[in-house]
């Protein structure tokens, strides 16, 4: 037996193939999940020609009014998904998306001066906490879904920001020599007391007064890693839809902050702020479908957690160990988190979408490293004067930003 194979029954085979692939004219989306058509009068099929399993809630043989206008899935005057796209709950298997945050404030010593160009009263401030810049700095978000039910999925997600932060300094434009400057610090009362920075006791500020220049640093991790059980609902128009949540959530804030002055000799006060947050968060978000394809949504997420607190404080003064402190608190407290989103999801094809939005993160009972920067002076224990730890673990922290991204569907 002689098989005859030729060019013309090749492409006469993949035209076929490929026809079998297109939504016909019949198979007019129903108002469900994206990528879901009805290739006759009882079956659903997916973006790929796979059975699908369709919710009992999507009307089957026809929604009502109010559902589109429509009759049935086959109906072309049903007007409720025009387009083989979706007009229903807002469904994805995976998402990636670039963050820029910034930072409301660095807390209630935002405002504290640091140092000064020559003695006050007739000095004048030259550092200043709050020259750190707040700029937006760079994250990521990645999160996965994976379905459980005909309306419900497990979703998986972790954040991450590192290096958050900035820097300010400051050089004496017109020093004395190489290490004596004009320049005063808070631990003097700017070169008041005593005066002119001259030792108590026979101690000296020589590491931080009359100093040539100083610098301060802030940087900020943030990381947060969720595991969540998701139900979809579906309002009387599947163009309004959205999902309640509950889960768990582990959230990370870690503040660094850095204080050196360089005189006769080079301090260095260094605090570090760490909280770890874990406990039960709920949460909801809502869509709607603003023409085919294009969707917005709201989204917010809340939760008390239980934070165990890390506090360490450490200056020191080089090379003489005039300054040795190492100052550490621990505490386990209660914390407050919440988070509120306001996105945008634009479909390209039935299996990728484009996403954008706005957000907002608010913390509240943390400790931060600022609001922990002690401004008594570190040369006390050396004077014989007792020093007080200062430790500060009911602070608040707010970040806000932007995010863009793409959604897979497969």
């Amino acid at each position: 037996m002689t098989i005859r194979v030729t060019v013309a029954s090749i492409a006469a085979a993949i035209v076929t193939a490929v026809l079998a692939c297109q939504p016909t004219e019949a198979q007019v989306p129903y108002g469900g999940p994206q990528g879901f058509y009805n290739s006759g009068p009882s079956q659903m099929m997916d973006a790929h020609g796979d059975p699908a399993v369709i919710p009992a809630q999507y009307c089957q043989g026809g929604c009502p009014p109010g559902y589109g206008g429509g009759g049935g899935y086959g109906d072309p005057a049903a007007n409720y998904c025009p387009m083989t796209e979706q007009c229903g709950p807002h469904y994805f298997d995976f998402s990636a998306e670039y963050l820029m945050y910034q930072r409301s404030d660095y807390g209630s010593l935002e405002n504290q001066s640091l140092m000064t160009l020559n003695v006050l009263p007739g000095g004048t401030e030259v550092l200043n906490i709050g020259d750190i810049p707040s700029d937006y700095q760079s994250g990521f978000r990645l999160t996965g879904r994976y379905d459980i039910g005909a309306l419900s999925v497990i979703e998986v997600g972790y954040t991450g920001f590192f290096d958050m932060g900035g820097g300010a300094s400051f050089t004496d434009p017109a020093p004395v020599d190489a290490t004596t400057g004009n320049l005063y610090s808070l631990y003097s009362d700017f070169g008041q007391n005593p005066v002119g920075a001259v030792g108590v006791s026979g101690a000296t500020l020589a590491e931080t007064d009359q100093a040539v220049s100083a610098y301060t640093t802030i940087e900020t991790v943030l990381q947060s890693a969720e595991l969540s059980y998701r139900r979809y609902w579906v309002g009387h128009s599947p163009r309004v839809t959205g999902t309640w949540l509950y889960g768990f959530r582990w959230t990370r804030l870690k503040d660094e902050f850095n204080f050196a002055t360089q005189a006769n000799g080079t301090y260095v006060n260094y605090i570090e702020a760490e909280n770890d947050l874990a406990g039960f968060q709920l949460g909801a978000d809502a869509w709607m479908t603003v023409i085919q394809g294009l969707r917005i949504g709201l989204e917010g997420k809340t939760g008390i957690y239980g934070n165990q607190v890390d506090i360490r404080n450490r200056a020191n003064t080089s090379p003489a160990a005039t300054v040795s402190i190492d100052e550490r608190f621990s505490n386990e407290q209660v914390s407050f988190l919440g988070e509120a989103r306001l996105m945008a999801v634009a479909d390209i094809t039935p299996c990728i979408s484009l996403k954008a939005g706005y957000e907002v993160l608010y913390m509240s009972s943390v400790a931060t490293s600022v609001d922990n920067f002690n401004a008594a002076s570190p040369y006390a224990e050396g004077q014989g004067i007792p020093r007080q730890s200062l430790f500060q673990a009911q602070s608040d922290a707010m970040f806000h930003g932007f995010h863009a991204g793409f959604e897979y569907v497969w």
